[in-house]
């Protein structure tokens, strides 16, 4: 079995194409793609540029939690 994912713009293309997997007995999974506007996109983008607060000893705390994690461990063929 395989997948074929075709992004299509025009829709008079879309119906050709539809008319054809329906001809040949395809089994269709249509999605809907979202657009987001610019005011969305920027909205997003300020969020994750931000990021989170957190103070320095709380991040070098489990950075050093981590590493005595990975040092613990016994690891196959090394």
């Amino acid at each position: 079995m395989s997948t074929v994912t075709l992004e299509i713009q025009n829709e008079k293309d879309l119906l050709l194409v539809l008319q054809l997997a329906e001809r040949l007995g395809l089994k269709l999974i249509k999605k809907e793609v979202s657009k987001q506007n610019d005011l969305e996109l920027a909205k997003h983008v300020a969020i994750i540029q931000k990021g989170i607060e957190m103070p320095k000893n709380k991040i070098q705390s489990m950075l050093t939690s981590i590493e005595a994690d990975r040092n613990d461990r016994q690891l196959p063929m090394r």
